[in-house]
């Protein structure tokens, strides 16, 4: 009983305590909601009642982080007045000032700033208030945090810069900003990729002009170290602006193929309104010049009855089976694209064809043929498929029928070039 009177009498003085508690937990949170929600009112009458300024959500989000992302300039300044560090970050990492910054609110950046806001701090990534403004082209937000002297030569975790950031996400503008700011012209991230492949990629001549006013090296990282004539790299990406606009400002290529890919094909119609023929092929292709080198067989679908003459006058019907082996080159020449994955255009063939058969029931054979055959058709490539029609002439021998032949065919590439070209920022 003695036991049991001391609990109650704990629990009696702890009781208080614990009402307190709870009701200042609950001011906090019903600041944060009125600075979310924008409650100017509120947000004074909670902080006169005793409020936290700087608390936080299980998200480590204070008031003064929401009222700044949600643009509620006179909370922003409220809190700031009454004690709100704008230097705390929540778990993300993205600051007060980050979050103005992407919301292009400038008044608000500049009341963070005269308290104290580090304007070169950075979230979990690396990334500063200036990178997200490249990033998302806020050409006013980038210059205002540039004459406040952020800098425009940090780097995120994986070495990008915000110049290589707005190229990236074909800025021009920005890029000519901070060019003049001083940022780095060559500056590059872990992987080699700099503003120089992004404008290719981007096929922005201005920015190429931009990049070149300053010096700029004109080369592409296919790594860190080993480089890729610019040049080359257009025409890789079938980026005829950018090569026309590099050869202007006195750049040229080389006259190497860049072959890169295995290609693996089904022949899935070789005929003609006599005959027809299936098979497959393999080969590589020059993303450099659109062109390639396949080698296949095809085979007759079933036996074709011919009729054979014989000396007398006579004829014998004969039972035909029939294949040939063929090496062809191809040149596609495709048309302009914004789409880098894609490409389509007319295709020119080249076909060496050799031909042999058997005839069934008897030892005698058709004559073996060696054959040039033209042809002229549509190729499309996306990603790493593609189909491809054309018209061939075949001047095969009369059983083949007509000379004129269709083709169609489809397959996929196995690239073989591991140093990568297409370089990534997915932190965006």
């Amino acid at each position: 009983m003695i036991l049991t009177r001391r609990i109650l009498f704990i629990l009696l003085l702890l009781l208080p305590c614990f009402t307190f508690s709870q009701t200042f937990e609950e001011r906090n949170n019903r600041l944060l909601m009125a600075a979310y929600q924008g409650q100017a009112d509120s947000v004074l009458s909670l902080l006169l009642d005793s409020a936290d300024v700087n608390c936080r959500n299980e998200e480590g989000i204070t008031p003064l982080m929401y009222a700044a992302e949600k643009g509620h300039l006179d909370i922003v300044k409220i809190l700031l007045y009454n004690g709100a560090d704008p230097k705390l970050d929540p778990n993300s990492g993205r600051t007060a000032l980050m979050s103005a910054a992407i919301q292009n609110y400038p008044e608000i950046v500049y009341s963070l700033l005269i308290y104290g806001a580090n304007i070169n701090a950075d979230d979990g990534d690396g990334i500063t208030a200036l990178t997200y403004a490249c990033g998302y082209n806020l050409y006013d937000m980038a210059s205002y945090l540039l004459q406040n002297f952020a800098n425009p030569n940090l780097k995120t975790h994986d070495s990008t810069s915000a110049l290589t950031c707005s190229a990236y996400f074909g800025n021009t503008e920005i890029v000519g900003l901070l060019l003049r700011n001083n940022a780095h012209p060559n500056s590059k991230n872990i992987h080699g990729a700099n503003a120089i492949e992004y404008a290719i990629r981007n096929n922005d001549v201005a920015m190429l002009d931009t990049l070149a006013k300053y010096q700029t090296e004109i080369k592409v990282y296919i790594n860190t170290k080993q480089k890729v004539n610019a040049v080359d790299y257009a025409k890789i990406l079938n980026r005829r602006n950018a090569v026309v606009a590099l050869r202007k400002l006195g750049y040229h290529g080389s006259i190497l193929p860049f072959y890169d890919k295995i290609s693996v094909c089904y022949n899935a119609f070789a005929f003609n309104f006599k005959d027809i023929f299936m098979g497959a092929g393999v080969g590589i292709f020059d993303s450099k010049y659109n062109s390639s080198f396949e080698v296949g067989f095809n085979k007759r679908l079933a036996k074709k009855r011919i009729l054979e003459p014989q000396p007398d006058g006579s004829f014998y019907q004969l039972w035909e089976k029939k294949q040939y082996l063929y090496a062809s080159f191809e040149k596609l020449f495709a048309f302009k694209t914004q789409n880098i994955h894609r490409r389509q255009g007319i295709l020119i063939r080249l076909k060496g064809m050799y031909s042999w058969g058997s005839y069934e029931g008897t030892t005698q054979k058709p004559t073996d043929k060696l054959s040039f055959v033209p042809g002229i058709g549509y190729g499309y490539m996306s990603d790493n498929l593609f189909v491809k029609a054309a018209y061939e002439y075949a001047n095969q021998d009369k059983y083949y029928g007509s000379k004129h032949w269709i083709t169609i065919s489809a397959g996929f590439f196995i690239p073989i070039n591991k140093r990568k070209l297409n370089h990534k920022i997915t932190w965006m």
